[in-house]
């Protein structure tokens, strides 16, 4: 994802079939939703195969889930409403082959920040550890390190 301070945002995609590039735009000033599905693909939910709306991990229903929390959303987002809206779509199952992966071990999320272009700077945080699992569920809340701010400049 490649964004600027004018509100542009664009989506740099490899094909895994034919390698080919692309690049899908997303609107300026509107909130940009991707998650682990190809946009190229599957532009909007339109587009989207079908699925089973109980996978909690499905990419498709992550999407959606991203997208509503957006779509419900007043105002001017704040990094707190950012990071919220992230927190949605972690990855902390216990089995990655059940949700779609190639081998059969737990899928987390490594690492996510939050980038404040006004200010220049990010903040970032990586997992840390498995949690407790949430009520009624068996799989772990995650664990970050305290977020890191780091800087950045435009040239």
């Amino acid at each position: 994802m490649i964004g600027d301070l004018e509100g542009n945002v664009t989506l740099f995609e490899v094909d895994g079939q034919s390698g080919l590039h692309y690049f899908s735009d997303g609107k300026p000033n509107e909130p940009f939703v991707v998650t682990n599905h190809a946009i190229h693909l599957y532009p909007d939910p339109s587009t989207f195969p079908k699925y089973d709306p109980d996978e909690e991990y499905n990419s498709f229903n992550r999407w959606n889930r991203l997208a509503e929390y957006l779509k419900n959303h007043d105002g001017v987002y704040a990094k707190e409403d950012m990071r919220e809206a992230m927190s949605l779509v972690y990855d902390h199952h216990r089995d990655v082959k059940a949700a779609g992966g190639a081998l059969p071990f737990p899928g987390r999320t490594l690492w996510t920040y939050v980038a404040d272009l006004q200010e220049r700077e990010m903040e970032v945080k990586f997992y840390r550890y498995d949690g407790p699992a949430e009520s009624g569920g068996q799989d772990p809340i995650l664990v970050f390190h305290d977020p890191i701010t780091l800087g950045f400049h435009f040239q």
